[in-house]
């Protein structure tokens, strides 16, 4: 207000402004800029000006006046406002509960592509230092191959690694977009008039409604990254770079319901589900858990099975196995 606004709150305070506060905007405590927010609106329509909106029109979801309900909203059903605000709380609230559910899902995500980040760096590192070795058993004449080998491995982890933080970005958004939905709520229901929460009750669940159908995105690739050395001094090569990508886990094992007996020799049969060209410099390594339990584990290609490998061995004792 401006000052003679302020003189005539001051003049006229028993008459007109019974009731009224006036403080420094400049002196505005928490307690003031609440109960701003809170304060109770007054009718829209023509004529109402001066009454105070305390009742909403279930008919026509809109805040009315003592006037409206004998007026525009005759035989209407009309119920308090502050009671309709509550029953809308409680809807708003389920909402920031379900926004909070989404967002932890959003948070184990993220821990998970942090955590195989930090796995594939940790096996590239290990497979760089293997490709290494493997060069210093033929020093010079084999040092293109290192140089091609550590180059495939590098475009493995820049590819992985730009899948990766793309697809953590994108959670990352989603996170705060959920908790800006949370924020906006809370401060809805703690600051705002029933007013305006009721206003704001069908854009909010809407908000809602849409987060909660929006998918949080799926690890994209796979950690495994290691270095097979096959270095032979007759055809001065190191090896190759062997790494799965995660559309390569629609690989099949068969075998795994058998009854796994003790000195009864098992075998499955690993399916990797490859190119042609894939196949012949795949491989394949098959570990059985606990290793004490196990004795003569022989991995194979299968004949005549189009690049499926036979895995056996003997288990030991009768038990469950991790293959």
């Amino acid at each position: 207000m401006c000052p003679d606004c302020v003189n005539a709150h001051e003049l006229l305070r028993n008459v007109a402004f019974e009731g009224h506060k006036v403080r420094p905007i400049k002196h505005f405590q928490a307690e003031d800029y609440e109960a701003l927010l809170k304060r109770q609106s007054f009718c829209s329509q023509q004529y109402h000006e001066r009454e105070v909106t305390r009742f909403f029109c279930i008919d026509c979801q809109t805040s009315v006046c003592q006037i409206c309900i004998v007026t525009d909203h005759k035989n209407h059903t009309v119920e308090p406002l502050d009671k309709a605000a509550d029953g809308e709380k409680a809807k708003v609230m389920a909402g920031v509960e379900l926004m909070k559910k989404k967002g932890k899902v959003c948070s184990d995500v993220i821990r998970e592509f942090e955590q195989t980040a930090a796995n594939l760096e940790a096996n590239t590192t290990a497979a760089k230092q293997k490709v290494s070795q493997a060069a210093e058993q033929i020093i010079a004449k084999i040092r293109e191959c290192e140089r091609e080998a550590i180059t495939d491995l590098e475009k493995t982890r820049v590819s992985r690694m730009e899948k990766l933080n793309a697809a953590e970005t994108q959670v990352q958004s989603l996170a705060k977009q959920f908790n800006q939905a949370v924020d906006f709520a809370n401060n809805l229901v703690q600051r705002s008039s029933s007013s305006d929460i009721m206003q704001s009750k069908q854009s909010l669940q809407k908000w809602f409604e849409d987060l909660n159908t929006t998918p949080v995105p799926a690890l994209p690739v796979s950690s495994f990254v290691k270095f097979v050395s096959t270095a032979e001094p007759e055809n001065l090569t190191l090896g190759f770079v062997a790494a799965i990508e995660a559309d390569l886990h629609g690989s099949t094992v068969e075998g795994l319901t058998q009854d796994f007996q003790a000195g009864v020799e098992a075998e499955l049969v690993v399916c990797p589900r490859l190119t042609s060209e894939a196949q012949q410099k795949y491989h394949v390594e098959v570990l059985v858990e606990p290793t004490t339990d196990v004795e003569r584990l022989i991995t194979c290609e299968k004949e005549n099975a189009d690049g499926n490998f036979l895995v056996k061995f003997t288990p030991k004792v009768p038990g469950t196995y991790n293959i």
